[in-house]
């Protein structure tokens, strides 16, 4: 179904891209200055712009990247929903998000694999990522369509993309992105197996 929190989140990926084509038709010049502090900047980010770790994860990527960016996520995340609902997926969604984008940042302090924090990174394959994995903890041998016609249970594939992942961020052009990636998806195992059911609002309620 597209429905609930999933199309919430898939309208506000749209909305992101259309806006910032329109604005980089219209205004081309204070685009480049508009992404350079809404994308995640590590170095920006331990400037005080935290909203960077939201931010990022709705920026566009092109036309192709966010076409099947936003149909995994309309699959994997109705999916998810009707299990364990809107509110849990909203926050798995947010919190992945922020706290893979977090990690990530911290890790290029260390300067490993060439990492620095002057590095960027946006896109919503980040949290798309943390929702693969938590559909892979939660329903790990449902089957599905690997780009659509290659059938495979469904943790099989997201080692797939971790493997893939982990090859960019050693020897890919995109290693900070790459590092993103990987670090949302570990928030979303970790939220997946220890938040409440009913998600950490409730929880803390």
């Amino acid at each position: 179904p597209f429905a609930g929190a999933t199309r919430r989140l898939i309208f506000a990926n749209l909305i992101a891209f259309f806006g910032f084509a329109l604005l980089g038709w219209v205004a081309p010049r204070p685009i480049g200055l508009l992404l350079g502090h809404l994308a995640l900047v590590p170095a920006a980010l331990f400037r005080g712009e935290v909203w960077q770790l939201l931010t990022y994860g709705f920026l566009p990527m092109g036309i192709l990247g966010t076409l099947f960016a936003m149909l995994t996520l309309w699959f994997i995340g109705a999916y998810l929903e009707d299990l364990r609902g809107s509110r849990w997926l909203m926050e798995l969604y947010l919190f992945s998000t922020a706290a893979g984008a977090l990690l990530a940042s911290l890790l290029t302090l260390v300067h490993l694999v060439g990492l620095r924090p002057d590095l960027i990174a946006l896109g919503a394959w980040s949290p798309i990522f943390a929702l693969m994995v938590a559909f892979s903890v939660i329903a790990g041998d449902q089957e599905i369509l690997f780009f659509f016609f290659v059938r495979m249970k469904a943790k099989y594939l997201v080692w797939i993309y971790i493997v893939f992942s982990v090859a960019i961020l050693l020897k890919g052009d995109d290693r900070f992105g790459a590092l993103t990636e990987l670090s949302s998806a570990l928030m979303g195992y970790l939220y997946t197996k220890f938040a409440p059911r009913r998600g950490l609002a409730f929880g803390f309620t």
